[in-house]
């Protein structure tokens, strides 16, 4: 196994929203004028790391059709323009780590958010220029993230031995076994024990990610 490219969800592993997430959709209803209840901020914490239709399904049981193209659309505008404000924050170490791990491996975010999400957060945090061609599930019309990373792979000519996937949540572990790649489990994250206790290794701060090893280094 030659370990050459990394995959990171976004939301609880290298970035956290949970600070305002709960406001960015409270002003999105609002704005929108949408006769929704305010979810609190740990329920929507709970849904992290699904599609975002997904998340609105769960979180509103009743939500129409229009009313979810609508939240979809001031959602984003919420939580993009909470970012550029300073909102939210990068886990500890994350920036270090990313650099040094850039200088071994290509890397990759593989997450359910949408690309302006995604990009809102590297670009205020300066880590456009360590991380490849962001895709989406928007971008290719897909549903999870098993497909996201297989897209990843496909874009890169590789196969999902040279693959890690990094995350905090089932769905990270789910996408990893889709694949057929390794994946590591993140502790300090949204998620718990319980979703990714299957994981190859666990690692409970960001740092150890530096210990990464292929075979023929160990």
């Amino acid at each position: 196994m030659n370990i050459t490219h990394l995959a990171f969800d976004m939301d609880g592993v290298l970035f956290s929203s949970e600070s305002f997430i709960g406001d960015a959709y409270e002003d999105a209803i609002i704005r929108a004028q949408l006769k929704l209840p305010l979810p609190t901020s740990e329920a929507i914490i709970h849904q992290v790391g699904k599609p975002i239709t997904e998340i609105f399904r769960n979180l509103f049981p009743n939500i129409t059709a229009e009313e979810i193209a609508i939240l979809h659309k001031e959602t984003l505008v919420s939580v993009v323009n909470m970012i550029n404000e300073g909102r939210g924050y990068m886990y500890e170490d994350i920036p270090e780590t990313v650099y040094e791990l850039s200088k071994k491996y290509k890397l990759f975010v593989c997450s359910n958010g949408r690309r302006k999400y995604v990009e809102a957060v590297l670009h205020y945090y300066n880590l456009e220029e360590y991380f490849q061609t962001v895709l989406t599930l928007e971008d290719l019309l897909i549903n999870n993230k098993g497909e996201l990373l297989k897209a990843y792979i496909k874009d890169q000519n590789n196969t999902a031995d040279n693959w890690v996937m990094i995350g905090d949540r089932r769905s990270d572990l789910n996408a990893a076994q889709y694949v057929g790649c390794q994946f590591i489990g993140c502790l300090w994250g949204h998620g718990n024990l319980d979703e990714i206790d299957e994981a190859d290794i666990l690692m409970k701060q960001p740092k150890e990610l530096l210990q990464l090893k292929n075979k023929n280094e160990e």
